[in-house]
């Protein structure tokens, strides 16, 4: 039985295209984890749930970005165009012409600058998680 939600949906492959990009068998990621092969074949069929503590090391040790490893959303990585299967957040984001001067402002802010937009999303992840 999956444990993920329907804003979560797909984060097992997700982390299978982090493991398989940095070219690592089930058992050597791991390892890099500091969790069990099984803890890692959980989390690739989304049977598992990983902790905060392993989204937080797959993101940082592998640089990708949090909002994309958690949601789906964005991009994995700079220079990485879409996910690995075209798995997009499944809740409704507001139209364009639905934002506010203010919030279409943020949002330009935050696409301008890439410290911004990883500061912005480590923050959500982390209220998310808690």
């Amino acid at each position: 039985m999956k444990v993920t939600s329907k804003y979560t949906q797909g984060i097992g492959e997700r982390i299978r295209f982090v493991r398989k990009r940095a070219d690592l068998d089930q058992m050597e990621f791991a390892k890099r984890l500091e969790v069990s092969r099984q803890s890692v074949s959980g989390y690739e069929t989304e049977r598992l749930m990983p902790s905060g503590k392993i989204l937080e090391l797959i993101s940082d040790q592998f640089e990708i970005n949090p909002w994309w490893l958690l949601y789906g959303a964005g991009e994995a990585e700079a220079g990485y165009e879409g996910t690995t299967s075209g798995t997009r957040m499944t809740y409704p984001f507001p139209k364009k012409e639905e934002l506010t001067p203010v919030q279409h402002s943020l949002i330009e802010y935050i696409k301008s600058d890439k410290e911004a937009a990883m500061q912005l999303a480590r923050l959500l992840w982390n209220k998310a998680l808690r």
